[in-house]
């Protein structure tokens, strides 16, 4: 679990990965080294860590998808090592019965989308696939920002 001070650190970090930490010491009046070695904690148990998110529409990947798959078990060693050389999917999980698979992926046209399907579907024994194309993000990272979240 967190100490308070871990969570209003870490708050700060959600809302800006760029925030100062003398910024954050000063607000909760807290030694700038104490936010520091906090800091230093949360990176060392692999608690946070630092990516660059990327506006990927901003430099030519505008479409955006989920998908969801199916395969039987016996076909589910393949298809995990087959979607690991997929660099159109930004994020991969195995969901419910170790068997299903939620990705996201970006692409640079609808037409790379149903060529990266069609792969999909002719190389893997898939029993199910759900496409659901992203419209619009309303928010994305917004979880533990605020003290409420960290209610029980």
């Amino acid at each position: 679990m967190l100490n308070d001070k871990e969570k209003q650190l870490l708050m700060q970090l959600r809302k800006n990965s760029r925030v100062n930490i003398n910024d954050v010491a000063k607000k909760f009046n807290h030694a700038t080294s104490t936010m520091y070695d906090m800091l230093h904690r949360l990176e060392y148990k692999n608690i946070i860590a630092h990516t660059s998110k990327v506006a990927f529409e901003k430099i030519g990947y505008p479409i955006k998808v989920f998908i969801i798959i199916k395969t039987s078990l016996t076909h589910k060693d393949k298809l995990r090592a087959y979607l690991q050389t997929k660099p159109q999917i930004n994020s991969l999980h195995t969901i419910n019965h170790s068997s299903s698979f939620h990705m996201e992926c970006i692409f640079r046209n609808q037409i790379e989308v149903e060529e990266f399907l069609e792969d999909l579907e002719d190389r893997n024994a898939l029993s199910e696939i759900n496409v659901y194309n992203v419209l619009e993000t309303i928010y994305t990272e917004k979880f533990l920002t605020e003290k409420e979240h960290f209610t029980n």
